[in-house]
């Protein structure tokens, strides 16, 4: 089983995107929008296998994830329980809208 993709979809046509109201010059924006995820996403998506007890979460929020632990050097345990507090680092994983859970 492949990763899941993130739904970013018009069927949540009533919220607000993150892309609209964060800020474009914050350096975390900046970041999302030079990477390329999708090559990015692809090469690293052929070393991950999924079976059981292993939920096949987007591999861009797992990267995400990993890339922000190690700039703001925090543990994983903190980088997901403050991930949900922080829109840029949603953005930054590929969300474009705000999410209450990982």
């Amino acid at each position: 089983m492949k990763s899941k993709k993130i739904n970013n979809s018009l069927e949540r046509l009533f919220e607000q995107r993150l892309s609209s109201f964060l800020n474009p010059k914050h350096p975390l924006f900046q970041l999302s929008d030079s990477i390329t995820w999708h090559s990015l996403a692809s090469d690293l998506d052929r070393g991950f296998s999924y079976g059981p007890g292993q939920p096949p979460l987007p591999i861009r929020l797992i990267i995400g994830l990993l890339i922000i632990s190690h700039m703001y050097n925090i543990s994983d345990e903190q980088v997901v329980v403050r991930w949900v507090e922080n829109p840029y680092w949603q953005y930054f994983c590929g969300y474009d809208y705000f999410q209450f859970k990982v």
